[in-house]
């Protein structure tokens, strides 16, 4: 914005965008008099404020700087200078550096500033997230509780949103570099200059433009890459903890089926006995029943069939053991007993 007469320099002539209600940007002509007279009456600013943000003026106002006023914030921040109030904002263009020499497009400033913070964003959220992944990633080998393992599942679903905005953002930087056609359009915008069908020359009416243009190209290129290899070291330490989020979810699947296999081998353990006692005392209910089988007369046949029960018992598996076991104390002491028995009903 500029100052009608100051003091210390000629009036300066200061072109800008007008942000207007979030609709549209507005090329704007050099500013008149009453819009300079309602930004330092109306909203409460002094010509040393315009004075520290016009671009005009850079051998002053070289050093970065932000200023809080009543109904304004004027921001400096080298390149991008402007001017925030309620309703509008006022963005600075010029056409050349402080050192005097041709500078990059304003739109390329602005793409610049609009990939910066949309990586510094995608930076910041993956620093955040590492250390709280690296710390479950050492508490799960031995503490698999439920509040651990629901943390684990948010940070996965973070991280898989963050690898695909992080590789959305590549994919985009990736294909404009693969396309040099829109890289040159962007260099002859706002210049006097046009581009050959089939070929993509640069024609330009003042051959300074396209050697700066080609300048231009290559800045871009330089600049496309750098933001590139940043998304790229995004989604790849996304990617890495990602998958060691998956590994360790793997290993509490596999100790989790291990103690299911150990349960339900206990588990058939039970049944195998249950089923054991069981037959067991079918047998000895049979016998102990008051039916003639003739082997209660000979107590030796039932020490005969224990010893057979044994030697099955000692070549046979665990369950096998277990089940002769049970059946040669039952028949030797049921045989015992309806021996007994019998005898003293003979007498």
């Amino acid at each position: 914005m500029a100052i009608a007469k100051p003091l210390y320099s000629p009036p300066p002539t200061v072109h800008c965008l007008i942000f207007t209600g979030g609709d549209a940007l507005l090329p704007a002509a050099d500013l008149v008099a009453e819009e300079q007279r309602l930004s330092v009456s109306d909203l409460g600013l002094r010509p040393r404020d315009i004075r520290s943000v016009d671009p005009s003026l850079w051998l002053t106002n070289s050093m970065p700087s932000l200023l809080v006023r009543e109904h304004a914030i004027l921001l400096n921040l080298g390149s991008l200078r402007a001017i925030a109030m309620q309703e509008r904002v006022l963005i600075f263009n010029y056409n050349r550096n402080t050192n005097g020499g041709p500078s990059m497009p304003f739109v390329i400033e602005v793409v610049e500033a609009a990939l910066n913070s949309r990586t510094q964003r995608l930076e910041r959220r993956l620093m955040d997230l590492e250390p709280r992944v690296q710390a479950l990633l050492e508490v799960l080998p031995n503490r698999q509780t439920a509040d651990i393992l629901e943390q684990l599942r948010i940070s996965k679903q973070t991280l898989v949103e963050l690898g695909s905005r992080a590789g959305a953002l590549k994919q985009m930087l990736l294909d404009i570099l693969e396309d040099p056609h829109e890289i040159r359009r962007i260099c002859v915008m706002g210049r006097n200059c046009t581009l050959k069908k089939g070929s993509d020359d640069m024609e330009c009416s003042v051959p300074l433009e396209k050697q700066i243009a080609e300048e231009e190209e290559e800045e871009i290129e330089m600049l496309l890459e750098n933001y590139l290899q940043r998304c790229e070291s995004c989604h790849g330490q996304a990617e890495r903890l990602l998958d060691s989020a998956k590994e360790m979810e793997d290993s509490i699947a596999v100790n989790l089926s291990a103690r299911r296999l150990e349960l339900s081998r206990v588990e058939l353990l039970l049944q195998v006995g249950t089923f054991c006692v069981g037959v067991g005392a079918l047998v000895a209910g049979i016998f102990g029943m008051n039916l003639k089988s003739y082997l209660e007369e000979h107590v030796s046949r039932y020490h005969y069939l224990s010893y057979v029960v044994r030697i099955l018992a000692d070549n046979g598996g665990d369950n096998c053991r277990c089940c002769c076991c049970i059946f040669s104390d039952v028949f030797i002491s049921q045989g015992k007993e309806n021996t007994v028995n019998f005898r003293e009903s003979k007498v």
